[in-house]
């Protein structure tokens, strides 16, 4: 599955976008969804969130997690379903092929996406907008996977080949198999 992600340049407000944010209100996600140039549609039923929608018509929630009572919370849940898509062995294709998100199949057919953000110790509003945005773009490609290879796993020959492609780096010298990696680039 190829994932493209394109985003236009608008009229969307980004004046927030280096603001450090520790915990997120309702006003920080309906920022987020805003400036991503995606539509807040309504409140969630219950707890502290938003639901929206994106340009492809891909509905979300955000839910904010580990709320205080001031309503900000320090974490931050975004997610959407599919119906008719959630077998396991589907969702485990997804989870192989998407590590940005987590793939779960549960009754009734639906596949759930997820997207977890731990804001303790700050993120920009402008990442946690490029963490919806990139779940959102992972769901479009999957609208348009094509489903007849459901739950195919990938071919291990291709796997190991994939594997024997890297230069993992030199360990020898003085440090040679000292179980540490000596290569700068891990």
């Amino acid at each position: 599955m190829a994932l493209g992600l394109t985003l236009t340049a608008s009229a969307q407000d980004t004046s927030r976008d280096a603001e450090l944010v520790m915990a997120i209100d309702k006003a920080g996600m309906r920022y987020v969804i805003e400036s991503a140039g995606y539509t807040v549609t309504g409140d969630l039923s219950s707890g502290i969130g938003l639901t929206g929608e994106d340009t492809n018509g891909i509905k979300f929630g955000l839910e904010g997690t580990a709320c205080r009572e001031d309503d900000t919370c320090l974490g931050l849940h975004m997610y959407l379903q599919f119906n008719d898509v959630g077998t396991e062995a589907y969702a485990n294709k997804v989870n192989r092929s998407y590590a940005a998100i987590k793939a779960t199949a549960f009754d009734e057919n639906r596949l759930r996406l997820s997207r977890y953000l731990i804001l303790d110790h700050g993120q920009t509003l402008e990442n946690v907008r490029a963490s919806l945005t990139v779940m959102q773009a992972i769901a479009l490609s999957i609208s348009n996977d094509d489903r007849s290879t459901d739950g195919d796993a990938p071919d291990s020959d291709s796997t190991d080949a994939a594997a024997s492609l890297i230069a993992w780096g030199d360990d020898s010298g003085e440090y040679a198999n000292d179980s540490e990696c000596d290569d700068a680039r891990f």
